[in-house]
């Protein structure tokens, strides 16, 4: 009788935040009774041991996300992308209004307005792995064979950051004639309320009052 030892062992590998790091190596081994010498001087008899073999192991994500990377049994990377937006809305120079679910469909050089963002209202969402442990004994009979499965997952926590960000920079860029700058701040004219309580939204609003984008979520 042999006995399956997946390592890890919990199915959930981690929760995590989007844009956190982390890594995951599975590891699968077999262990089974064998029989040896018992030690004894002069002894015929045979000692029950324990002996353990380690299986290759592949991992597939049933999933893709480009951020991530799966190499044999190995997971490492980020989690980027990982929520869609319901709805995020611009007004173009030439006064069309644009819906899209990504803020990079957005065309900088024809942005003039963000107007809507409605962020995914899912608290969480769950990726699966698939690790297979394949038989690389050429003298086994099973040999090349999937011989034990295990399904792992990854919860991603959504807390609204990234979106928070890319709505800071994309209005930032239609603030500054479009001129993409890494890691610009809005401009001191504009001031940002952020809450993701009991009101569920954020506003941009300028100094007179007359101009503002609202941010939905579901909290």
């Amino acid at each position: 009788m042999s006995t399956e030892i997946w390592t890890p062992s919990i199915a959930t590998l981690t929760r995590t935040d989007e844009l956190i790091s982390w890594s995951f190596d599975i590891t699968f081994f077999l262990e089974y009774d064998g029989t040896a010498g018992s030690g004894v001087p002069g002894s015929t008899e045979n000692a029950t041991v324990t002996m353990r073999r380690e299986y290759p192991v592949i991992v597939t994500a049933l999933e893709d996300n480009s951020t991530l990377t799966v190499e044999d049994n190995k997971i490492y990377g980020f989690y980027s992308d990982a929520f869609l937006n319901k709805e995020v809305q611009h007004q173009t120079r030439t006064q069309d209004y644009i819906n899209t679910i990504r803020f990079n469909e957005i065309v900088v050089p024809n942005l003039k307005e963000m107007i809507y963002y409605h962020a995914d209202p899912a608290i969480t969402k769950t990726f699966y792995y698939r690790a297979d442990a394949w038989d690389n004994d050429p003298l086994s009979p099973t040999y090349e064979d999937i011989i034990a499965t295990k399904t792992y997952n990854i919860i991603v926590t959504n807390n609204w950051t990234p979106g928070q960000q890319a709505l800071i920079y994309y209005v930032g860029l239609s603030r500054t004639n479009n001129t993409a700058i890494a890691n610009k701040q809005l401009p001191l004219q504009w001031h940002i309320k952020w809450e993701n309580s009991s009101s569920s939204e954020v506003v941009f609003e300028n100094n007179s009052g007359t101009s503002s984008v609202k941010w939905d979520n579901n909290l």
